[in-house]
């Protein structure tokens, strides 16, 4: 939960807040769950998000099934539309471009 995955986090929370109807979800995958609560309590906090939901997966570490997370990526962005998944982003490193990218597939997808 760093100033990295904050920058695109908000990025996210921008495009999805100004978009009517839009659900955005950061899904914790750890199997410490209450460390993994207190984690997204104080990023959300400290993040001011408005439409960027919290959290944290049943399954701990392992990913859902159908889900499409990159296992190898350290965070997985999942755009859906529709209940159907649209793109997919498996990011090892979040920088300027990325995040860019990211909030640019976001917007498109919700018409933003």
């Amino acid at each position: 939960m760093g100033k990295d995955l904050a920058s695109l986090v908000r990025g996210i929370d921008k495009v999805a807040a100004n978009s009517r109807g839009s659900i955005a979800y950061l899904v914790s995958l750890d199997d410490d769950k209450a460390a993994a609560r207190k984690k997204l309590t104080a990023f959300a906090a400290d993040n001011k998000l408005k439409a960027v939901d919290m959290t944290i997966n049943r399954g701990g570490a392992k990913a859902p099934r159908g889900w499409k997370i990159n296992e190898k990526a350290k965070h997985t962005v999942v755009i859906y539309k529709n209940k159907t998944v649209v793109k997919t982003f498996g990011l090892n490193k979040l920088d300027k471009k990325s995040v860019a990218e990211v909030t640019a597939a976001v917007a498109k997808v919700l018409g933003s």
